[in-house]
């Protein structure tokens, strides 16, 4: 078939990334019915939020697409006529975009999957289909079953549509396109397969509908230990009845993410053994720096964990995996030093990033600090790698000194306290006993630190970086491709809500319409810049 099926395969997707609006509601579509019940991968998306924030229907004014138009254009006038027309009259396609769309994924040792969307007029559906093929002056074969009509696009892949819904779907262990299409049919019955929708846990998923969502079962770990032998790593429960779901919605001038889990009891139990993360964070370990902060990820974690059985699991699978009796029992001591040096610690730890000072080199003004119980075994460990590399690091009165080519890492170490920085005035300030003022502690970021103890933060706007660092990115051809991607966002954050459950925001600036829209002239703005080139 030549490479038609790719091209219809692109064709058809360019589409719909290209048109996602609606000009008229409709009844909600029983379409999500048609996921199978063992999918353990699923995304949704929103066509019609996405198309109104997006301003779909005008995208074709921007730079990066008229350039595609051109080039189709160039290519086979065809082609850029069935986009434009497409483009001015989407609804010709048959494709309900006021519906829901949904992605999915069933992984074994012969994985699936599909692209769910509802339909508006069947009729219409298939003269899109059968445009396609006369692109490529392919022959449109459609075999009908009952009320379902189908096309195979390969021994692979095939597209089922009814009335009501339209299924691309996909089989690895297909070997013709009878089988393909076979395969389709049986899904597109609900008769002969139960519907995810039968799960509690994806119906609430289901139920959020945000512009664009991820539901994940985590049981797929059980799956891919059965089929891919290389992976081989027993824990000490299975993922059955746990899932993970991840929500993304456009707001006006910010993308929020929420990410939830929902383990079951057996999980639960383990967790409370072996649960990683703490209760509360040491804000004075944070005294020590000025309240700007470029990059920041502070964490609050349980020193007290019991790692033997850890390791123990951890040996079992490198010994299985090959690693020597030698070399297992070295990375075993390692990990026992680990596990003594985690008992001394608080259980708080933030990395910061407040500056970065410009000389032959860049010089990253960053820092790890954590909160520890008793000093001795920290200091006497990084004594021990005084004797051991003395040429590299040195103890002085009050710290240590590593050299690190141009840079110096100062390590300071007291009784409630221990920072690695390669910043010369946090250590002053550690030495002199001094706290940074302003510091980060009083400082709007403190307060989410305070609020939250799992939290990270991440500066996009340029504009508040030492004033060389734009000018510099601009003399780099590529790298002036992130200036102008940049141009559009202010920072990222986040954070966790509780032990199960995290949000993350993505702050937008200079926003027009909407965060989406704004997204997308980000992403243009890149794309024509690099064409450029």
């Amino acid at each position: 078939m030549k490479n038609s099926f790719y091209f219809r395969f692109f064709a058809f997707f360019l589409f719909v990334a290209l048109a996602l609006f609606f000009t008229a509601c409709s009844e909600k579509s029983d379409t999500v019915n048609l996921i199978p019940e063992d999918a353990q991968i699923v995304m949704t998306l929103d066509l019609q939020s996405l198309g109104v924030k997006g301003k779909l229907q005008d995208l074709g004014e921007l730079p990066s697409l008229s350039f595609l138009k051109d080039e189709l254009k160039s290519e086979d006038p065809r082609v850029s006529e069935f986009f434009d027309k497409l483009m001015k009259d989407a609804k010709s396609t048959g494709i309900d975009f006021a519906q829901q769309a949904y992605i999915y994924g069933v992984v074994s040792e012969y994985s699936s999957g599909g692209v769910l969307l509802s339909l508006k007029d069947a009729g219409k559906f298939e003269a899109f289909l059968k445009e396609i093929y006369a692109l490529e002056d392919e022959t449109f074969e459609k075999s009908d079953k009952g009320k379902n009509s189908f096309v195979a696009l390969s021994d692979m892949y095939c597209i089922g549509w009814n009335n009501s819904s339209a299924l691309l779907s996909f089989f690895t262990d297909s070997e013709s396109t009878e089988n393909s299409i076979d395969k389709n049919a049986e899904l597109m019955n609900p008769e002969t397969v139960s519907p995810l929708t039968n799960n509690k846990q994806f119906k609430q998923f289901n139920a959020k509908k945000k512009d664009i969502g991820f539901w994940i079962d985590l049981g797929i770990y059980n799956e891919i230990q059965e089929f891919v032998p290389d992976v081989d790593v027993t824990m000490p429960y299975n993922f059955t009845d746990c899932y993970m779901d991840m929500c993304v919605n456009f707001e006006k001038d910010e993308v929020k993410t929420t990410v939830a889990s929902y383990l079951s009891d057996e999980a639960k139990e383990w967790m409370k053994m072996y649960y990683a993360v703490g209760k509360d964070f040491n804000t004075k370990i944070i005294d020590v720096f000025s309240e700007k902060s470029l990059f920041l990820i502070t964490s609050k974690f349980n020193p007290d964990i019991d790692m033997n059985d850890l390791m123990g699991m951890m040996k079992s699978q490198l010994e299985s995996a090959g690693m020597s009796n030698d070399e297992t029992e070295q990375l075993e001591n390692i990990l026992k030093e680990v596990d003594i040096l985690l008992k001394e610690m608080g259980g708080s730890f933030v990395i910061n990033l407040s500056d970065i000072e410009n000389g032959i080199m860049p010089t990253p003004h960053a820092s790890i600090a954590f909160d520890i119980k008793n000093s001795t075994t920290p200091r006497d460990y990084v004594k021990k790698l005084c004797v051991e590399h003395d040429d590299v690091i040195k103890e002085i009165d009050t710290h240590f000194e590593m050299e690190l080519g141009l840079y110096t890492m100062y390590i300071y170490i007291d009784n409630n306290l221990g920072v690695v920085t390669l910043d010369h005035k946090v250590l002053e300030n550690l030495v002199s006993g001094k706290s940074e003022k302003p510091n980060l502690t009083a400082s709007p970021l403190g307060d989410k630190i305070k609020k939250y103890g799992n939290y990270g933060y991440l500066e996009m706007n340029l504009e508040r970086y030492p004033s060389w660092v734009s000018p510099m990115l601009q003399s780099i051809p590529y790298a002036s491709l992130a200036i102008d991607f940049l141009n559009y966002y202010d920072y990222v954050e986040f954070y966790s809500v509780n032990d199960y459950d995290g949000e993350m925001i993505l702050k937008m600036k200079n926003v027009e319409h909407n965060s989406f829209y704004t997204y997308l002239l980000s992403i243009d703005a890149v794309i024509t810049k690099a064409l450029n080139f």
